[in-house]
């Protein structure tokens, strides 16, 4: 008898085996998603953040700016310039030999569509278009509008309306996002001074989690830093809001602190007091 009891719990323990293995690889992807590494999503928060700022000011110059070939010997990343006058778009090629101010290691192509309103002086919106372009290892995907607000003597105002803006890394693992930025521009004489940046947004991580973002203090981006190949922001602050289905969401902060040689540092302080600092 007592030999059948031991087989009995050793049937037992056997079956209990099993369906806790069962149980384990059926949460096992909702594990992963639930203890996803802060320091990682840190990490990611930082490369949609940078991956948003880095090409968003070439819309900011009108087709007739891109015409000009003095110009175009000047522009940042120093890519080859074609214009096609027929459908009013301008696609710069980033890749093509050498250059000291393509410092993210930009390549492929950027297509500006430019909208204009006969009633109205100059441009009133422009379409960024991504041709298997890439920076800093991830691939850029989606479509951004920028759409004229107001200006004044030096002033332009471009609202930035973002939809299914998405990144994918070398691993193939995508982050998308959706969003309204709100871009003021200061130039002079056709050269850009400086712009700030306002706005909010939200989406999901390569996890699956949801997420949302807001710049809770304007960014501020200067143009002999851009034009240089920098594109950190040198001031200006961003927070974001991780879901989590089995505890409370956690809050990671983003804030640019200026440099002296333009490359400007990320702190990224985590949910758990951590911080991360970043550069280009």
């Amino acid at each position: 008898r007592a030999y059948l009891t031991v087989i009995g719990l050793m049937k037992y323990s056997f079956i209990l085996i099993l369906l806790l293995s069962a149980m384990t690889a059926c949460l096992s992807d909702e594990e992963k998603r639930l203890q996803t590494d802060l320091s990682f999503e840190g990490e990611e928060m930082f490369s949609l953040s940078y991956s948003l700022d880095e090409h968003v000011a070439y819309s900011f110059q009108s087709p007739e700016y891109y015409m000009d070939t003095l110009n175009q010997s000047a522009i940042p990343g120093c890519p080859v310039v074609t214009i096609d006058e027929i459908s009013n778009e301008v696609i710069l090629t980033f890749g093509d030999g050498d250059c000291t101010t393509n410092r993210p290691l930009r390549t492929g192509k950027l297509v500006l569509s430019y909208t204009t309103d006969s009633l109205q002086v100059g441009y009133q919106q422009v379409a960024i278009r991504y041709e298997d372009y890439w920076v800093k290892g991830v691939k850029i995907d989606g479509r951004r509008h920028l759409s004229y607000v107001d200006s004044a003597s030096s002033t332009m105002y471009l609202l930035d309306s973002i939809t299914d803006f998405m990144i994918t890394d070398a691993n193939r693992s995508t982050s998308k996002l959706t969003g309204v930025i709100l871009h003021e521009v200061f130039s002079e004489n056709d050269s850009l001074k400086y712009y700030t940046t306002t706005g909010s947004g939200s989406g999901r991580n390569l996890t699956g989690r949801r997420f949302t973002f807001e710049i809770n203090h304007e960014k501020r981006f200067s143009g002999n830093c851009f034009a240089t190949g920098f594109q950190v922001a040198e001031s200006g602050t961003e927070i974001w809001n991780f879901e989590r289905t089995a505890s409370r969401n956690v809050t990671h902060t983003l804030n640019f602190q200026q440099a002296e040689d333009c490359n400007h540092t990320a702190q990224i302080q985590l949910d758990d007091g951590r911080e991360l600092l970043k550069k280009q």
